[in-house]
C-alpha cells in the first residue's frame, strides 16, 4: 500500500496573560502511515497552556482544518477517527497526547480504528 503523508501541527490559541515565547514542540512534526493504519502524535508547550492547545490537520496542497478548537474540544465535522489524548502534566510541561491519525482519504476504507 501506497504511505500517504499527513502534517499535523498545533497552535496555542486564546493564551490569556503574559505567556510570551511559549514554545511548540511536535513528535513527529510529519507521519507517513499507510492506509488503515495509526499514528500517535505528541505535542509539548515549553509552558503551561492549559486547555488552549488546538489541533490542525493540513493535507498536502490544502488549507489547515481545525480538528479541535481546545483540548477536548472536537470541532464539527471532525470526523470521529481523530481523537484527542488530553493534557497530562509533567512538571512544568503541558503535554497533549494521544492524536489518532489515520487515512487521509474520505473514501479510503479505515482499519484497525481504536
Amino acid at each position: 500500500m501506497a504511505a500517504l503523508g499527513l502534517l499535523l501541527w498545533t497552535l496555542a490559541l486564546s493564551v490569556h496573560g503574559s505567556r510570551a515565547d511559549i514554545i511548540l514542540t511536535q513528535s513527529p512534526t510529519v507521519e507517513s502511515v499507510s492506509v488503515g493504519g495509526s499514528v500517535t502524535l505528541n505535542c509539548r508547550a515549553s509552558s503551561s497552556v492549559g486547555i488552549y492547545l488546538a489541533w490542525y490537520l493540513q493535507k498536502p496542497g490544502e488549507s489547515p482544518k481545525l480538528l479541535f478548537s481546545s483540548v477536548g474540544s472536537r470541532v464539527s465535522g471532525t470526523p470521529s477517527r481523530f481523537t484527542d489524548g488530553g493534557l497530562k502534566m509533567q512538571e512544568i510541561t503541558t503535554v497533549s497526547n494521544g492524536m489518532s491519525v489515520h487515512s487521509h482519504s474520505d473514501t479510503d476504507p479505515y482499519k484497525n480504528l481504536p
